[in-house]
């Protein structure tokens, strides 16, 4: 065994309130890839919006955030999905998109959706996990769609 702690053994996703928001911009603008800065204000008007409407989730270990995943409940697109690059590889990242994606599901969405930049990581992270490339958007980003009864 590799000694690696998984997700289902953290127990640690709830929903994000507005005293995460500074930990969840930390997170971000940490990202290795992450293409697309953006200001603090700006961050905690968006985010503010997904804790307010209940779509936000958060990873919890000791105290501290270390990944955080956002949906909109009306367009069911997983807006955000980002994990701190010291806790990556522990399942952090598939609990909360299961957790948005089982969200979308329960709201009576058949499919979810996302948009990520062609060539990274997370890309292939998608795919693994069944997600569909069907498109590039405007912003030059792949789009990604799943069927939520598949999971």
């Amino acid at each position: 065994m590799s000694g690696a702690t998984s997700a289902e053994d953290l127990q640690g996703l709830r929903k994000a309130c507005r005293s995460d928001l500074r930990r969840c911009f930390e997170i971000r603008e940490s990202a290795h890839e992450n293409r697309q800065p953006e200001s603090y204000h700006r961050f905690l008007e968006i985010g503010g919006a997904s804790v307010d409407a209940g779509s936000c989730w958060v990873w919890e270990e000791a105290g501290r955030v270390e990944g955080f995943a956002a949906y909109d409940p009306q367009s069911a697109t997983i807006n955000v999905l980002y994990v701190h690059n010291d806790a990556q590889g522990r399942g952090i990242g598939d609990a909360l998109l299961q957790q948005c994606c089982a969200d979308l599901k329960a709201l009576g969405f058949g499919r979810a959706f996302l948009s990520t930049t062609p060539g990274t990581r997370a890309q292939d992270f998608y795919r693994r996990r069944g997600w569909e490339a069907f498109a590039i958007d405007r912003a030059g980003d792949l789009r990604f769609r799943r069927r939520l009864s598949d999971l």
